[in-house]
């Protein structure tokens, strides 16, 4: 179904603010402060913070060798296999619903290919650089082009809505500016036959995620900062500030410093609320 903006737009406007995409530094630390005490009763309890908690107890009580150590690693490296395996199962169901919601958006009667799990790469100074992942590229066919009708990006985390237009948005403007077939997706070069079929990033998004408040803590936090606070609030005990300066470094080059509603607004401002879909 197509994203209720209303309802999830509500519900983000109620979480509490924590200030990490501020660029004022005061006010970010400020906010965080005071949004510390309600991360921490979330996610106190979950079973990660738990298991790890115990994991170093037992490494100072010196009780490394014993079966309890063992099994609680054991049940740490559990969570991981069943994060990354639901991960993997929602991007397989994103993958077969794909083909519905590119015809529900494009009216258009066209043979489109779906290029899934792809890597883009830009040629700097003669040697090639990996940029990143591209979770699918939809293709088709007119008059000798290839035209790239849409980039999409598939996340189970809503969290990471700002995380999948930011990849996007990254993509979008090396293939605009790309030249002397210095751009490539996999074996792929992207010579003068490949050309964006729209002129903008948001006409050529598409994003798929899944927003489920029922069985999911969201916090308008992106999961490459979400993990690395829940780390350093709850095992670590460490200050705000010296956590406010990790995630600085982290959002050093651009990424992790724009939050959910920013980008449904975007969208909502472009008329193209349809460009977000939720399964």
């Amino acid at each position: 179904m197509i994203i209720n903006y209303s309802d999830v737009l509500n519900y983000y406007n109620n979480l509490p603010k924590h200030g990490l995409y501020y660029n004022d530094e005061s006010k970010k630390l400020k906010y965080f402060i005071k949004f510390i005490d309600y991360f921490k009763n979330k996610t106190n309890n979950l079973p990660e913070v738990v298991y790890l908690k115990k994991k170093i107890k037992l490494e100072k009580d010196n009780k490394i060798d014993t079966l309890e150590y063992t099994n609680n690693l054991q049940k740490i490296s559990q969570i991981g296999i069943n994060i990354m395996n639901s991960g993997k199962k929602f991007e397989e169901s994103s993958y077969k619903q794909l083909p519905k919601y590119i015809k529900s958006i494009f009216k258009d009667n066209i043979q489109f290919t779906i290029y899934e799990n792809k890597t883009l790469f830009n040629k700097i100074e003669n040697e090639w650089k990996l940029i990143g992942e591209i979770d699918a590229l939809i293709i088709f066919k007119k008059n000798n082009i290839n035209f790239i009708l849409f980039i999409c990006e598939i996340k189970s985390n809503f969290d990471d809505l700002p995380d999948s237009f930011y990849q996007i948005n990254r993509t979008f403007n090396i293939i605009k500016n790309k030249q002397n077939d210095n751009v490539r997706i996999n074996d792929i070069i992207l010579d003068n036959s490949y050309k964006l079929y729209y002129n903008n990033v948001y006409e050529t998004s598409l994003i798929i995620s899944k927003f489920n408040p029922d069985n999911n803590i969201y916090f308008n936090i992106q999961s490459k900062l979400k993990y690395l606070i829940l780390m350093l609030v709850n095992i670590y005990k460490t200050p705000p500030s010296k956590i406010i300066s990790k995630v600085n470094k982290k959002q050093k080059n651009g990424r992790y410093t724009k939050d959910v509603l920013e980008i449904l607004q975007l969208f909502k401002k472009q008329k193209l609320t349809n460009r977000i879909i939720i399964m």
